[in-house]
């Protein structure tokens, strides 16, 4: 069945060469579906990966004259673009957040005493189970 896809596949790719504008979409809804599920288990975000998934489709529209099927399967080249395209969008989405708004301590916390404390406490609860 994996070569009956993968012959389907190239006659696919040879009429979309070809001129044939249709036959890309047919490769688009054998493969949608896969590639969606493949992006959502890598980031966990639906609307990210709807975004992620129209990246792939449309990279893999353009550079379809660079498949090679001596290389492997176009399936496998699509994966390839996926997972590439996940690298990226981490690359290139790095969030910063201010350190305010993360480590947020107060000056009047007295955070060393309390600290400490909780130290004391631990020795204490040691001692005592002794």
């Amino acid at each position: 069945m994996t070569i009956l896809t993968e012959t389907q596949d190239n006659d696919f790719i040879t009429r979309f060469k070809s001129g044939d504008s249709t036959a890309f979409g047919e490769l688009y809804d054998r493969y949608a579906e896969r590639i969606y599920r493949f992006v959502y288990y890598k980031i966990f975000n639906k609307e990210m990966t709807e975004d992620i998934v129209s990246d792939v489709f449309y990279k893999a529209l353009e550079k379809i004259d660079s498949y090679d099927a001596e290389k492997g399967p176009f399936s496998a080249w699509l994966y390839r673009i996926a997972r590439n395209t996940v690298i990226d969008r981490y690359r290139t989405k790095k969030e910063t957040l201010d350190i305010e708004d993360v480590f947020d301590l107060g000056v009047n916390e007295r955070t060393e005493e309390k600290l400490d404390a909780e130290a004391m406490l631990e020795k204490v609860s040691q001692y005592l189970e002794k």
